[in-house]
Order: C-alpha cells, then structure tokens, then sequence
C-alpha cells in the first residue's frame, strides 16, 4: 500500500504502534500523539517539531522568505501554547539547493527571529544540509507546570476557539491568485496567512482550567476530531457560533460580484431571537457556503479548548484581560462523531463539506 492510499493521520497510528511502548517511565508526562511531547524535569519539558517543504507548504513566489520564518515560528509556538507552555528553545535544520540566494536565507532567520525574540525564545543552533529543494525542520523546546493533553475532555464539557477561523485559508487563496491585494480586506487576510498569532498567552491562562486543547492547523473539524479521538468523546457544536471576521464575509461577498470594490462590513454576530424553521434556501445556502472555509481551511493557529461549565466565568475574564476574542461553541457531548446544528436544525456534514480538513496524503 502506498502513503497516498493509507493516508496521513493512518500512517501516523501506524508508526506509533511501532514506536510506543507502555514501559516507558513516569518522567513522561504526554505521549507521542498530542500537540507536544513532554517529559518532567522541575517543570514539564514540552517539545514540538514542524517541517515546511518548498512546494508542499510554500512557493518562493508568494512566500516571502522573511515572512515565511515568521510563520515556521508561529506554527511551533502554537503547538507550545495548546499545551500551556512557555518557548524557551529553538533548533533549526534546513536543507538548502546550492544555487539559493544567500540573502534568501539570512532574510528567513530574520523573521524567525523576531518572532522567536518576541517570547524570548533562544535559537540554540541547528544543521544545514543541501538537497534539491528547500526543506525547513524547527524543534521548539518549552516549559510548563502543568501541560495540557489533547485527551482529557468530558461529556458536558464546553467547546471554545479564540480568534477567528478561515482568514488564512482565503489569505493563501488571495496569494494563489498573484493578484496585488487591492483591498484592506484582502490585505488583511493575506497577512493572517503570512502572520499568524500563537496564542501564548492564551494557553498559559488557561492551563489550570482546561480540559483540553489543540491549535488548528490542519482545520477547526479536523483537529476538533483529534480531540474527540483522544477523549473517546463526541462533540455538538452551533455552526452560526463558529468566529468568523468582517473580513472574511466581505471578501466572500465581493467574490460573488463582478467587480473587486470594498464592500460595507457585516457584522456577524449571534441571533438574538429563535429564527423561523424555514429559511429561504438562497439565504441558508449563502451561510453555509461561507462556513466552509472557516471549518476546514487550516493554518490559524488559534486554539479549540475544552472547559467545564463552572469554568466559563473564567474563561470570558482570561479573554478580556488579554484582549483576546473567545468564543463558546458547542459543547462535549458522549455519542461519537461531531453533531453540527445550523440555527437549530441538525447539519449533515455532506451538506457543507467536501473533506474535514487538511492532510499531507
């Protein structure tokens, strides 16, 4: 069998089948298969490793190369934050053609590095190599007290993301079509993809509260289900909730029209009052339409968590010191599989999605 028929995430189950043991001692404190693995020393060490591959997860002609460190950064300083950490350590491996532009590299460490710089996080060294194409591996090493797993949501559970979700798919699509953003919307959504935000501080506020957490960037279903797997729990969760920008919804609408003109913001916002049961189906097929995105682009990095209802409260205080937007939506629920309800009614996932999410196979 070949990867492309076994797929990524199957392959990955294989090869831990392989690799895990149950004999391993209790300085272990999060196995292989959650966001970062931990082992305890004073605190809990977490380390994470991400790979970006010319051609795979960038071009050289719409990534450049100092945002392109910026965001190799960013990807792993997310994995730290789902788990609750603080980044101390970076090692960088590259494997580099001989005929790349010395400029083109030292660019990406400068963007790794203000990124890196920015939560005090020490590029401790690294190797490089030469290969056909370019091929960046980043090990991030961090700390915390007490990390938090993928595997430890309940039934009863509520379901939060901070952010909003499927700004950087539509940025990548923006880059794709090597049109010059013209708009403040799409130089928005160009940006969220070349610059996403971990969400540091989020995950260390959390980190006594939380249940669970995972960074999206595989995709809000898919990496929902990675939670739901490891939890052997289920989820049901209120698509006209799910956090989505202004810019988002204007650059949607302006594709439906001829003309690429700004466009008056929508505002987005949760129904105040019982919508009727039938809605006129252009209207209801717009809005699912434009979920898409939003639950299976990937690459935001923002945070699903997972905490109990008495913990709410707490949740809204850690969003409005930090400034961060939060969002209630769903729950955790004991049947499998993930239960989607549009304005109350029940949601197969056939109706609005062509795949869950993101995979490498």
């Amino acid at each position: 069998m070949k990867i492309k028929e076994l797929g990524e995430f199957e392959l990955i189950e294989k090869i831990k089948e392989i690799t895990e043991t149950k004999n391993y001692d209790d300085s272990i404190t999060l196995p292989n298969g959650d966001d970062c693995f931990a082992f305890k020393g004073e605190n809990h060490i977490l380390i994470t490793t991400d790979t970006l591959v010319e051609d795979v997860h960038f071009t050289k002609d719409t990534f450049p190369p100092y945002r392109l460190g910026i965001k190799g950064a960013a990807s792993n300083l997310s994995d730290i934050a789902a788990c609750g950490g603080i980044p101390k350590y970076a090692l960088i491996s590259l494997i580099l053609p001989p005929e790349l532009e010395v400029d083109w590299v030292l660019e990406f460490y400068k963007g790794l590095n203000y990124l890196f710089s920015k939560y005090t996080t020490y590029i401790g060294g690294g190797n490089i190599s030469k290969g056909e194409k370019i091929s960046i591996t980043i090990t991030l090493i961090g700390t915390t007290e007490k990390p938090i797993p993928r595997s430890k949501a309940k039934p009863g559970d509520s379901i939060f993301i901070t952010g909003t979700v499927g700004d950087s798919r539509l940025g990548l699509e923006i880059l794709l079509s090597k049109q010059k953003p013209s708009t403040n919307y799409k130089k928005y959504l160009v940006n969220r993809h070349l610059e996403p935000t971990p969400r540091i501080e989020v995950g260390q506020s959390i980190r006594e509260i939380s249940t669970s957490c995972i960074d999206i960037s595989d995709g809000l279903i898919q990496d929902l289900n990675h939670i739901l797997e490891s939890s052997n729990t289920g989820a049901e969760i209120e698509l006209e909730k799910i956090p989505i920008s202004n810019e988002y919804m204007n650059y949607l609408k302006t594709k439906r029209n001829v003309n690429d003109k700004e466009v008056k913001p929508l505002e987005v916002k949760p129904l105040e009052v019982k919508p009727p049961e039938l809605e006129t189906l252009e209207l209801e097929t717009l809005e699912l339409e434009t979920l898409e995105y939003a639950l299976t682009g990937g690459e935001d990095y923002e945070l699903i968590f997972t905490v109990p209802p008495d913990k709410e409260e707490e949740v809204k205080r850690i969003s409005e010191k930090l400034g961060v937007k939060i969002t209630k939506v769903g729950k955790i629920k004991e049947d499998k599989g993930i239960k989607m309800l549009f304005r109350n009614k029940v949601m197969k996932p056939e109706e609005i999605l062509n795949k869950s999410g993101w995979e490498h196979f």
